[in-house]
């Protein structure tokens, strides 16, 4: 399976909005990520949940990043209200795991 284009996981623009992200790909596209999926799918939290006998982290439906920066090397990074810890997201990850919507 081919991955994304450099181009494509490029962001111009990164969206805060109630319940999600929107983030403008370097093609035009536009992606939606709810703050829950984040939360769910974050690097750190995954790891765990693939430990046998490790109990699934439950986030709350109104969780909502503290702040959201979008890094030169295609980085996003959000800090979570609910926790005291930051996640980062490559943007190659990203634009992977949710199919561009109609600009």
């Amino acid at each position: 399976m081919k991955g994304p284009s450099t181009i494509s996981c490029f962001v111009q623009d990164v969206s805060p909005e109630a319940n999600g992200l929107l983030i403008q790909w370097g093609d035009d596209q536009v992606s939606y990520f709810p703050y829950r999926w984040l939360a769910e799918n974050a690097p750190e939290f995954r790891r765990s949940q693939n430990r046998r006998g490790h109990e699934t982290v439950m986030f709350p439906e109104t969780i909502r990043p503290r702040f959201i920066h979008l890094y030169q090397n295609n980085v996003l990074e959000l800090g979570w209200n609910e926790f005291s810890c930051t996640t980062c997201f490559s943007t190659v990850w990203l634009r992977a795991q949710c199919p561009a919507l109609a600009a």
